[in-house]
């Protein structure tokens, strides 16, 4: 399984140029105080150092992200930090993490976790029993070349000793508020992809009657390529949600969105009885996140602009942002335009939601066009032309402008021009006013028009 997602993840990559890239997202956000104590990471790293065995090093979790090396959380809510430090051994195959106590400066060792892998895969801290202490979790894989795809998550508490409540092998995996009481559970998605008796599931693990339990358990599609992304968030504006970004071709790929009701996993796209798959389906990999910063995550899908006429790969795709309507359908909310290779990102108005598609500058530097849509007459006028222009060839290049333009934005060593092509257009005069509808004051287009790292 580590093989088949990495190929996927390969394909993706050879194709960045051309129209494959996975738009990426955080991961889940932990509850843990940002690790940006400097200070106190420089005080303690001596009482670290003590305590390192021969081999040991420093080493920080892949995620989430925000996770370091050496973590502050007060983790019993008395007001006090605690530091959790990571380590790993490479040539011995060990890692795990210390758990410092701290009083007025001074640091004691609490205790040690101590496992057996190759990397700490994820880690976070989380309230699951509903006390107001935060359990630690840990994650790590045992063999990055297990094509099998195992990983192994352990919760462990913190008292005058760390003690391991739950622990269990996955895929991938997520935690979140699922219930919506302020408490925390994991969603654990297991894909075993054996010839004969294939699986793919989701379990549900929550802390219930004294102890960590599987609540509830989903069969979910195994005939897919893997999955490039598991993020946790709100669907909507009370419900949180899993969305599980798969690939299930040679380059398409596919969305879930579950969420949990009254203890019980539910697929939202399967309760119309159409295939899971086609509310979601994109010819390309796009991760589920917020990308208009509602706080609401959304899930993109791609569309074909209007008279295109060039191949898949080279197509300058129009990515569909969708947020759930609650039931088992999608609203579209945005539409933007995003070329990795360039670092450009253009998200459409909402005068340019429809009656607006892309294509490229006709000079041959497939540059971005934004254009007019006219269906009655199944043609295309163009509006803007927005360059990404290295800024030592800035000058040569806009002496080659036929019609005037502005700087967008000036962003490490390149300059985002737009080029306001609209004036030297011959509109016919019976679409002239919609087409005036799509041009945009510059101050407008600058708040468009955007990077996209």
């Amino acid at each position: 399984m580590k093989r088949l997602g990495l190929l996927f993840a390969i394909i993706c990559l050879v194709q960045l140029s051309t129209g494959c890239f996975v738009v990426g997202a955080r991961s889940p956000g932990d509850l843990m105080k940002s690790p940006s104590l400097k200070n106190d990471q420089q005080t303690i790293k001596a009482y670290i150092d003590e305590e390192l065995l021969s081999g040991e090093t420093l080493y920080k979790p892949e995620n989430p992200d925000g996770m370091s090396a050496i973590n502050f959380v007060d983790l019993d809510g008395d007001g006090s930090d605690e530091a959790v430090v990571y380590y790993k051994d490479g040539a011995s195959y060990r890692l795990g993490a210390y758990v410092f106590a701290g009083d007025g400066g001074e640091w004691s060792l609490v205790s040690k976790i101590e496992s057996s892998g190759v990397d700490i895969s994820y880690s976070g801290f989380y309230d699951f029993t509903g006390n107001g202490d935060k359990e630690i979790v840990m994650a790590w894989s045992a063999d990055k070349l297990d094509i099998m795809m195992n990983k192994y998550v352990s919760v462990y508490s913190y008292g005058e000793k760390i003690e391991e409540l739950y622990h269990d092998s996955y895929t991938e995996m997520v935690v979140g508020d699922f219930y919506g009481n302020s408490d925390s559970e994991i969603l654990l998605l297991n894909l075993d992809r054996n010839v004969s008796e294939p699986s793919s599931t989701g379990r549900l693990v929550a802390f219930s009657d004294g102890s960590f339990q599987v609540i509830d358990k989903i069969n979910l599609d195994p005939y897919i390529n893997g999955y490039y992304n598991v993020v946790s968030g709100p669907a909507s504006a009370d419900k949180e949600g899993i969305f599980i970004d798969m690939g299930i071709g040679a380059h398409s790929a596919a969305t879930y969105l579950l969420v949990v009701e009254d203890g019980k996993i539910e697929n939202v796209f399967s309760g119309d009885g159409s295939s899971f798959y086609s509310k979601t389906s994109k010819a390309y990999a796009v991760e589920s996140m917020d990308i208009n910063g509602d706080g609401i995550i959304e899930i993109g899908t791609y569309e074909e602009p209007y008279g295109n006429t060039f191949s898949m790969a080279e197509t300058p795709w129009i990515i569909n942002w969708h947020q759930w309507d609650g039931k088992n359908g999608l609203d579209l909310v945005m539409k933007s335009y995003i070329n990795a290779e360039k670092d450009l990102r253009v998200d459409f108005p909402d005068a340019w939601k429809k009656g607006v598609t892309v294509g490229y500058s006709g000079d041959g530097s497939k540059d971005l066009q934004i254009r007019y849509v006219d269906e009655n007459a199944g043609a295309t006028y163009p509006v803007y032309n927005v360059r990404v222009i290295k800024d030592e060839l800035l000058s040569e290049r806009v002496e080659m402008f036929e019609s005037e333009y502005f700087t967008a934005i000036d962003k490490s060593g390149n300059a985002y021009v737009v080029e306001k092509i609209y004036l030297d257009q011959q509109i016919p005069s019976s679409i002239k006013r919609e087409y005036a509808k799509k041009i945009l004051d510059d101050e407008e287009m600058k708040k468009i028009v955007k990077t996209w790292r």
